[in-house]
C-alpha cells in the first residue's frame, strides 16, 4: 500500500492543473496527514503555495546556467483562473488586460487581472498579485 505521500506525488505528476485545493488531497488520507505531507511538499518545492488552501506545481530548469533550480510551472494568471475554475467562477480577462490585447494600450498590466463577475470571491492568491474585478 502506498503512502500518503506517494499517493499525493503521484496525483500532481498525473495532473496537468495549475492549481490544487487541499480539499482535493483529502481522499489521500486524514486532514493532518494530507496538511504535513503539503507542508512537507512546499518544504523541497515539488509545490509552491499560491494563497490558503491553494497549492501549484514545480518544475526544474534545465539551463546551463540555472539547472536543478525549481520554479513554478504555470504563471499566476493560469494559477488564478484554474483555481477560479474548481471554485464554481467562470474567469475572464480584466479590462487592462483586454485593452492591451485588444491593442488598446501599450501598457501591460503589473498584476494578473481576473474579471469574476458576479461572483463575491476574494480569496488573496500571490500575496496579492492577483487581482479580481466584477463586472
Amino acid at each position: 500500500m502506498a503512502t500518503v505521500e506517494e499517493r499525493i506525488r503521484t496525483y500532481i505528476a498525473s495532473s496537468s492543473d495549475a492549481a490544487f485545493l487541499t480539499s482535493e488531497f483529502a481522499k489521500f488520507g486524514s486532514r493532518s496527514a494530507v496538511a504535513s505531507v503539503l507542508r512537507k511538499l512546499v518544504k523541497d518545492k515539488t509545490l509552491y503555495r499560491a494563497g490558503y488552501g491553494v497549492y501549484t506545481p514545480s518544475r526544474v530548469l534545465t539551463g546551463e546556467r540555472y539547472a536543478g533550480y525549481k520554479i513554478q510551472k504555470f504563471d499566476n494568471s493560469a494559477v488564478a483562473a484554474s483555481f477560479l475554475r474548481k471554485m464554481g467562477v467562470d474567469p475572464q480577462p480584466g479590462l487592462l488586460v483586454r485593452e492591451y490585447n485588444e491593442g488598446r494600450s501599450t501598457q501591460v498590466p503589473p498584476f494578473a487581472m481576473i474579471d469574476v463577475g458576479k461572483s463575491r470571491i476574494r480569496r488573496k492568491l500571490f500575496n496579492g498579485g492577483v487581482r479580481y474585478e466584477r463586472s
